[in-house]
């Protein structure tokens, strides 16, 4: 069985992604393949609006998210991380989480069946701990999973930590990642 990983901070060791890699590590030691993608290593264009996923069920691009897209389809569970910006969930996973509309015209405009069904969580840092930081963090990335068909079931959303690399020193987050990924299915 294979979980894949998604990194969406455009830091290359940036604390949610140092999360995920704990929650992989888990996810391994139960016994499950595991993969990562780092959204800031990949090239792909954000979503123009054009519709036609909506008329032919293809997005107008190719790139690295018409790759990721169907190993997505294909995995047994799904981790994403990110990072909090202005409120909200970065720039890279925003456009990844946008160019899912495919997905929602496969289900709404042409009824394709489902995906099985299978676990999603969502693993996220801020670097501030005003209210309701994780609120449009959490919405967009639910409602990615829905139109792949993955169950929302867990979720690690861990602040303050601004510094990269600093949720190394928090040894509970670290701990609550890898008991995520060792637990997912």
């Amino acid at each position: 069985m294979k979980i894949i990983g998604i990194a969406c901070s455009p830091r290359p060791r940036g604390n949610s992604t140092i999360l995920l890699e704990e929650a992989l590590k888990g996810a391994r030691e139960a016994g499950f393949e595991t993969e990562i993608y780092r959204l800031a290593q990949m090239n792909f264009s954000m979503c123009i609006g054009c519709d036609k996923c909506s008329e032919d069920k293809k997005c107008v691009f190719e790139d690295d998210l018409t790759e990721l897209f169907p190993k997505l389809e294909k995995a047994d569970g799904i981790i994403i991380s990110a990072s909090v910006f202005g409120m909200g969930l970065n720039a890279l996973g925003k456009s990844m989480v946008d160019r899912s509309q495919i997905y929602w015209a496969r289900k709404y405009v042409f009824e394709d069946e489902p995906f099985p069904s299978r676990p999603g969580a969502l693993i996220a840092c801020a670097g501030t701990t005003f209210e309701g930081v994780f609120n449009c963090m959490v919405k967009p990335i639910k409602y990615f999973y829905k139109m792949l068909d993955v169950d929302y079931r867990h979720q690690l959303l861990h602040n303050p930590v601004d510094k990269p690399g600093e949720i190394k020193e928090k040894e509970e987050a670290l701990a609550k990642a890898y008991q995520l990924g060792k637990n997912l299915l």
